[in-house]
Formats: structure tokens, sequence, C-alpha cells
């Protein structure tokens, strides 16, 4: 119950507790709360909207679904058969707040009021139960403390004179589903009878005419520290959209936006305007935090101080002479403000920085580094004695801060793929930047066909401008096509192939303004066939990561026995683990890969590196197999054309303009083929006459045991 959910990265660290955030909240200034119906849970009052409400009912006054509920036009008639169904629903929830004791919320919003520490309060529940704690305040006025926003239950109103009454004189009617006209206008029209007068309308707001959000807040006052989100669960998009608004009001008066409530909020839509989600029963917090109140003492010096102590992690402290990449992988300090300080010599003298603030530069005197020094204090860095905090001055690095730290993990993804592997690329893509997302990190996914590149057709690829800062994102680029073995090309077309190397040069040249200012890039080949097999290949690909020194990595996943798609779970756990994380490309892939049951018992590596000699992890058949593992099933190698599977020696026979001349008939490519489960086996290859001659043979089995890794 007492579970914080973490809906901002950047806005709050995983290691403070439910308590911190009590206190951080105990010792506001001023609130500002919108509540709705998880205020009412022990109460037999019903809320209008949302599962048990007046209108999910069957005979609810809508007729026929949720967006047709309680149309005011609709209702004019006098013998409109919604209209005493929906005055009999609001005269028994009428009834039911009249007997309705106040929950504990309420009594803590009295609390509030009482001490001066609401500024406003906005409610979701027309049932007028805060009528019982604060009865001498008036309703939606520019002072008062509670703003009904959907109307109040205990007043019936006329649409045609405007005229609003008290609807306790008329509960004996509504509860007899009998129709009430408006006593003025029959007064008025005394040549009509009361039959043809306008009929009495509830004074609530139904779900389409929920008016515009900034003539309900417009009265928000600046001086409060904190927007409290409390039960309100936003199942209709006409009510999620004006809660959302709010905190987006809220958001830009700087203040901060706490939910609580059970209801699990989704990202998308929410991280951008919600700082905490606290995920607990509303009623159970607010008897904790009113129980808070009354104990401490309410004197609070600034309560924007208070929540800053709980949304800014803490700093950690760093000495002088300690290697900085070992010291922030020991900890989870990805979130924290880091003090440097500056040895011996000057023990007082300290600095403190932002560790996602810093410049890819080294820590020195900049202007950056300046204003991170007026921005944030260090909390532990006070002289004991007076209270005062020490001279803050920028003291020099001790060496170059990683870069993969020096800012958020962004990633921008390029996903060059043939019209044949259209909606396969889709789903890859997606589900890509769905595991880097669920991380709470930012990232784009651009899809860009090698049709249109191979064709000279415009693309969108993004630019600078578009993208962050300098050195702030990684690059990462996918290939999904076909190989052609024999002459060392992949498909751009159905009718067009090039070499390998001048296909990547050729994607990697559309996308260079994005590259110059990228801190990394690293490239997936994902293909069927054994292109890889040439050692003319591996000088190509060699040759090639020398002309582009951002490119880190080139990975080719010889994907001959499985679909493409099979892989997608692969890419995802690789690119968070190395681009995410800060680990080494090639091992974190291997290691991915060996753990991917479908991807290591059927798909061919090799890899390529700047810090180390191409590597090849291949099959090799096996005497024996782990007691108790199943042989994975394939059923079809790629989306190629199919082959009958009895006809082994049957090759495929694609029309291809190689290299843009004359067409030719390339007749080769794998056919369908049954393979048995192997072992793992790493060589490294050279460039020379023969076919992956090895420089030096190891050979390492890897077997993947049912209850681990095991290696022999």
């Amino acid at each position: 119950m007492e579970d914080l959910l973490r809906i901002d990265t950047f806005a709050y660290n995983g290691a403070y507790t439910y308590d911190d955030l009590e206190f951080a909240l105990t010792h506001c200034r001023r609130f500002t709360i919108m509540y709705g119906p998880g205020v009412l849970e022990t109460t037999n009052v019903r809320p209008l909207h949302g599962p048990g409400g007046l209108w999910s009912e069957p005979s609810h006054p809508g007729g026929h679904g949720q967006q047709r509920l309680f149309m005011r036009p609709t209702m004019r008639a006098p013998s409109s058969e919604r209209n005493r169904r929906a005055q009999r629903l609001l005269a028994l929830n009428r009834q039911a707040a009249t007997e309705a004791v106040p929950t504990v919320f309420y009594r803590l919003l009295a609390y509030l009021f009482q001490h001066d520490r609401l500024d406003k309060s906005y409610t979701t529940n027309p049932d007028c139960l805060e009528n019982k704690v604060l009865p001498m305040i008036c309703v939606n006025n520019a002072e008062t403390a509670v703003i009904r926003v959907l109307g109040s239950n205990e007043d019936v109103m006329c649409d045609v004179c405007d005229l609003v009454l008290p609807a306790a004189q008329y509960q004996a009617d509504f509860l007899e589903n009998h129709t009430v006209p408006c006593p003025r206008c029959s007064e008025s029209q005394g040549r009509r009878s009361e039959r043809t007068a306008p009929i009495l309308q509830p004074a609530v707001t139904m779900l389409d005419e929920i008016p515009d959000s900034q003539n309900i807040f417009h009265p928000m006052a600046d001086d409060s520290d904190v927007l409290l989100l409390v039960g309100i669960p936003c199942m209709e998009p006409q009510l999620e959209t004006l809660v959302k608004d709010m905190a987006r009001m809220a958001r830009q008066s700087d203040r901060r936006v706490v939910y609580i409530g059970l209801e699990l909020l989704p990202k998308s839509g929410w991280s951008q305007i919600v700082d905490v989600h606290l995920r607990v029963d509303p009623l159970h917090w607010a008897e904790r935090h009113l129980e808070k109140l009354v104990a401490t003492s309410h004197e609070s010096c600034n309560g924007l101080e208070a929540l800053e102590s709980f949304f800014v992690p803490p700093p950690v402290p760093f000495e002088l002479g300690t290697d900085v990449g070992q010291f922030l992988f020991s900890g989870s300090v990805n979130d924290c403000r880091l003090c440097f300080k500056s040895g011996p010599d000057a023990p007082d003298d300290t600095c403190c920085v932002h560790l996602f603030e810093l410049s890819p530069s080294h820590v020195d005197a900049s202007t950056d580094m300046r204003r991170m020094l007026e921005k944030f204090v260090c909390p532990g860095c006070f002289v004991s004695a007076s209270g005062e905090p020490y001279p803050h001055s920028v003291c020099p690095a001790p060496c170059r801060l990683p870069e993969p730290l020096i800012s958020p993990p962004r990633l921008v993804v390029y996903l060059f793929y043939i019209h044949e592997f259209r909606y396969t690329a889709t789903y890859m893509a997606r589900a890509v930047a769905y595991t880097w997302n669920e991380r709470g990190w930012p990232c784009r996914v651009v899809p860009i066909s090698l049709d249109d590149l191979a064709h000279n057709v415009s693309v969108d690829v993004l630019n600078k401008q578009n993208l962050w800062n300098y050195r702030s994102y990684r690059v990462f680029a996918l290939y999904l096509t076909h190989a052609l073995t024999p002459s060392l090309n992949i498909q751009t077309s159905a009718t067009h192939a090039e070499p390998v190397d001048v296909v990547i040069d050729m994607t990697l040249t559309a996308i260079q303004p994005v590259l110059l200012h990228a801190a990394s890039l690293d490239v997936i080949l994902l293909c069927c066939g054994h292109l890889f097999k040439s050692p003319q290949l591996v000088g190509y690909l060699q040759q090639l990561m020398s002309q582009w020194p951002i490119l880190e990595n080139i990975v080719g996943c010889l994907n001959t026995r499985l679909p493409a798609s099979v892989t997608t779970s692969l890419l995802s756990s690789v690119v968070v683990d190395a681009l995410g994380y800060g680990r080494e490309f090639p091992t974190s892939f291997v290691e991915n890969w060996m753990r991917d049951e479908m991807a290591s018992s059927l798909t061919d590596l090799i890899l390529f590196s700047q810090k180390s000699e191409p590597m090849i992890y291949r099959f090799a058949p096996m005497q024996t197999r782990p007691l108790g593992r199943p042989l994975p099933s394939v059923l079809h190698t790629c989306d190629c054309k199919n082959v009958p599977p009895t006809a082994r020696n049957v090759k495929k026979e694609w029309i291809v303009k190689w290299q843009v001349r004359r067409p030719k008939s390339v007749r080769w490519l794998d056919p369908v083929r049954s393979f048995y489960i192997t072992d793992h086996v790493t060589t490294f290859p050279s460039v020379s006459h023969s076919l992956y001659q090895r420089l030096e043979h190891q050979e390492l089995t890897i077997r993947l045991m049912c209850n681990g890794l095991s290696y022999a």
C-alpha cells in the first residue's frame, strides 16, 4: 500500500520512501487540491461517472453507452423519460449524502482550511459533502476554498430563464419520477399551461458539457507549493483532459504535482505533468497525513524547499584520486548530484554540480558549471558551527567523466528496411522504443525505406536542430533486408542489390548531419544467407569502420533459420544493456544472445569493433546436447520466396540489377533445410587467401544448461 511509483525519472529518486514524501508534504506552506470519487469509498454516496457511478447503471439516462450520457437538449420536453430517471437517481444520491458522515479526507480538508494552508480545493463530486465540515464557505467564488467543477447536486435550474432553486423542496416529486416545470416560466407565460413550460434540470455538468479548463482554473493562486490530485479516476476522456490541463497549469507555475490513488497511470501523457504517483488508498493517506499534521508543529519555513529536498536527490561525496568510472558504476548514482571536493589543500572548497547537466568537456570553470553553482547548493556542505554553506568554486576534474553518464540516456533509432519487411520493421522499432522508454529515457525512432534511398527519394532523417545537445545522444542503426551470398550484396529493393559496404556508406551519408553531433553509432545487420563467409567482405567492413570513426560496432546476424521478428526481444535487451547502461557492446550482445534460446540456437553472429579483431560465433556439430532441453521448432527461415521442403537442391532465382548495370540472374540462395541444435564456437578470422584462417584457434564451447550458463 505504501508504494511509490516513479513517473518522472528526473524528478524523483527511488532511494526515498513514503515517509520522506510525507515529511515534505507536511512542511508545505499551502496546498491546491483536486479530489474525486476516491474520497467517498466509505459512504453510500455515488459519483456521477466511472465504475459504480450513477450513469454507469443499465438504466442510466443516456440509454445506450456512456458516450450519450444525459444530453441536456433531449430533456427539455416535460415527458422526457431521461429527465425523470436522472432526477430520481440524483434524488436518491442526495438523500444518501444527507445521511452520510464525511470521511477523514473532508476532516483533513477542514483542518487545512482552518490553519490557512488550503489555497484552493477543486472537486469533481457534486454531492456537496464538504458543506458539513466547511459550512461557512460560499462556493464557486473567487475567494472560496471549494470550487465544484461538475456543479452541485443540491440545486436544480432552468435552462431558459437560468433560475436556480434548491432541489430539496422538490425531493418528493423527483423520488416519484415526476417532472417539475419551472415556476418562473409558468407565471410569465400565462397563456401557456404548465405542461408546455420548461422543466427543471439538474444543476450538474454532464460529460458533453464540461467547461473550458481555463475558465475553471483561472482563479488559481500562485502562492501554493504543491498540487494534490486525490482519488480522481481518469476513466472518461473529458474528465482526464480536465485533470491534465490543471496539472499542466500547476507545472507552469513551478508547482509540484502529486497524484494519490490506487489507479495505475499510463506513462504516455502523464510522465511530463505528474512528478510522483503515490499508489495508496486516498482515505488511508488522508488519515495518516492528518495525524502527522496534528502531531507536528505547523510552522514551516518554506514548503517549496521541503519539497525540493525530496524531489532533488542528495549529492554523493567524491574524493579526488578516485576513479570516476568505477565510482559511478559502483552504485545507483545515475540520478544523483555529485559534490566534488578539491583535496586536502583546501578541504572546505567544494562545488556542487548536476551530473546530467555537465558539458561534454572536462569539469572546469565553464558557463554551464557556474550556472549550476548558482542553482544548486549541496545540503551536506555546511560549516557545523555557523550553519553557513562552504564557499563554492570549481575544482579541477581528476579525469574526464564517461560520456554516457554526462547526459541522460537518449537514443535515436534508424531502421533501414526493404518494402517486404515494412511490417516487421515497424514492430521491431516499437519494441525497441518501448523497452527504452520503460526506463524513462527519451527515444526517437526513424524508419527509412532502402527503396527510397536507392531511388534518391527525399526521406525525413531528422537533423541536428530537431535533436538534443552535442554528444548527448546515441545512434543505433538496424538493417532489415535479404542477402545474396555469392555477390556479397544485400537488397535495397525488390529489383536492386548492392554490396554491403556501399549500402552502409549510403545510409550513413544520408544521416551524416545527425552523426556529426552524436556520441556513438552502432549497427546491426539482420539478413539471411551466409553473407559474411568471405574474407573480402570482412576487409570491406574493416575499411568502412576506419572511414567512419563514429562507427563503434557492427554486428552481423546471419538469420537463415528463423523469422526476423523472433529476434525482437534480443535486440531490445541488447540496446538497453549496451547503449543504456554503458556496457561493452560486443560483450553485451553475446551474453544476451546466449540467454535467448531461439536466437542462440538458430542464428550465427559476426562482430566488428573498433577495439578488437572481428569475431565469429557460429554453429558446429555437437556430439551430445543437454538432457531435458527440447529442440526449438523452426517453421520457416525468412520472408524469401517459398521453396518446397523436399527439394533440397532447388535454388532460388531472383532477377536483380546488380550495381545498377544490366539485369543479372542470381541463382544462389540457401534453401530451407533442417538444422540440429549446436554449441557455439568462437573463432577469430583474418583477411587472407582462404576462408577464415584463424590467427589463434580458440574454441569455446558454451552449453546452455537448463539451470543457467556453464562454460566447458
